[in-house]
């Protein structure tokens, strides 16, 4: 017997008992409660559930913004959230997608470095090649997600304790002063605080979690002098050069690599089932052009209209890459900004509903008084790192290393308020609409 809990208002909570063993699971509709949850939103349960792994909406924030917002904002708002996070999962995609290509074409450079000459028609081949694996394993394994995340979650922990191990035992030792008061300002900024700001995008992508382990390489001789060539290397990703330096063999380099390339594909799985789910679901409350066509679902219960849009964005993002790798990385850095307006949006809603005293739906975890703190805290850090994600990291850049992420989240938002007033706002009504009031 499970004791969940019942939200009740703002900040009470009543412990209701919840038998699961005893629960008939349908295959196609879920738990009971997940039949609540659709039938409280309005929803019909098209897309074939995964075991424990269902969210109660697909739609994610822009749904949430809708139910919590204020009422004479909860359309407008909603709308616009939608549409930066269709574009910023479609653009997480081909960013994911782009990592590993370009990942395995270092591998390549890295054991070849005499005969291989990188190109960047090479890293979009590849990148076109981790796209259509995604978009495979969402379309035949999909059921076997769960399973093979939850094997990778092993993989992962074994290979950062293994990396990390590798490097405390072969990288040489240098003075602890020079490790902790030694910093390198590469951007140029004349300011490490400024720098470090300037660079704090990197530090609040999961994705780059995987890495991790990799900064025990600033334990080298010299790493102040080594720093350039580390940096120049022709892989790409100054990591392997790290890992090379430390074991001095290309193989323990390339297999410590290889860790960090599976947990990247890896996570790209995850990220174009979201990517696909979250244009679906958008496209259902008629929110994009076409609509209808997006929200198709095929018979085998899969949004496979929006899974090949997913992955047809991502093939024709990764042809910047032959001309330009920089400005691939400006356009598939979207993501970052565009999803991390819908935290602060939906978050700042859940402020508006608690600083007000407004009720919040039922739930089974409750923040309690700890709750405003926490939100308003989060709102916090998220403007500032919004913010710093549109610098440069560079004080002077020209056109080649500049980020134009303000110019195309810019593009974008103009877009999505001048697409809703001349038509989505005839159509779109705002998942809020749907929702049916269980008082």
């Amino acid at each position: 017997m499970e004791i969940t809990q019942k939200k009740i208002g703002t900040d009470k909570v009543e412990a209701v008992n919840y038998d699961s063993r005893s629960e008939r699971i349908d295959e196609k509709t879920g738990t009971a409660q997940d039949r609540a949850d659709m039938s409280r939103m309005g929803k019909v349960q098209e897309l074939r559930p995964t075991d424990n792994f269902r969210a109660p909406t697909t739609g994610g924030q822009y749904h949430w913004i809708s139910e919590f917002s204020p009422k004479k904002h909860q359309k407008f708002l909603s709308y616009i959230m939608g549409w930066l996070c269709v574009l910023g999962w479609q653009g997480g995609c081909a960013s994911s997608s782009f990592l590993a290509g370009t990942l395995i074409q270092g591998l390549i450079a890295l054991n070849h470095p005499d005969t291989y000459v990188p190109e960047g028609w090479h890293g979009t081949l590849l990148t076109i090649g981790v796209a259509a694996f995604a978009v495979f394993f969402n379309t035949f394994l999909a059921r076997h997600l769960p399973t093979i995340e939850s094997g990778l979650l092993v993989i992962h922990l074994g290979a950062f304790v293994g990396i990390l191990a590798t490097l405390w035992a072969l990288s040489p030792e240098i003075a602890d002063v020079t490790i902790f008061t030694q910093f390198y300002d590469g951007g140029g900024w004349n300011s490490f605080g400024i720098s470090t700001l300037a660079g704090i995008t990197s530090g609040i992508i999961p994705m780059l979690g995987a890495d991790a382990a990799a900064h025990m390489s600033e334990e080298l001789q010299l790493a102040g002098s080594n720093l350039d060539d580390v940096l120049a290397s022709p892989t790409g990703y100054p990591y392997m050069v790290l890992f090379y330096n430390s074991t001095k063999s290309a193989a323990s380099a390339t297999i410590m690599s290889v860790f960090i390339l599976l947990m990247l594909i890896s996570s790209n799985l995850s990220i174009v089932a979201t990517a696909s789910r979250q244009l679906f679901a958008f496209a259902r409350d008629e929110g994009l052009p076409f609509s209808t066509w997006f929200a198709r679902v095929s018979r085998n219960a899969l949004p496979m209209n929006a899974i090949i849009v997913t992955f047809i964005t991502s093939a024709l993002l990764s042809l910047i890459n032959i001309g330009s790798a920089t400005a691939l990385n400006s356009i598939t850095s979207l993501s970052t900004n565009a999803l991390l307006s819908s935290y602060i949006c939906s978050i700042g809603c859940m402020i508006w509903r608690r600083w007000t005293g407004a009720p919040l739906l039922p739930s089974h975890f409750s923040l309690g008084c700890w709750g405003l703190a926490l939100n308003i805290s989060s709102v916090a850090f998220l403007i500032f790192a919004f913010i710093f994600s549109f610098f440069p990291m560079s004080p002077t850049p020209d056109a080649t290393v500049m980020n134009w992420n303000i110019l195309i989240y810019g593009v974008v938002v103009v877009f999505s308020i001048t697409y809703y007033f001349l038509q989505g706002r005839f159509f779109y009504v705002g998942p809020v609409q749907y929702v049916r009031k269980l008082d």
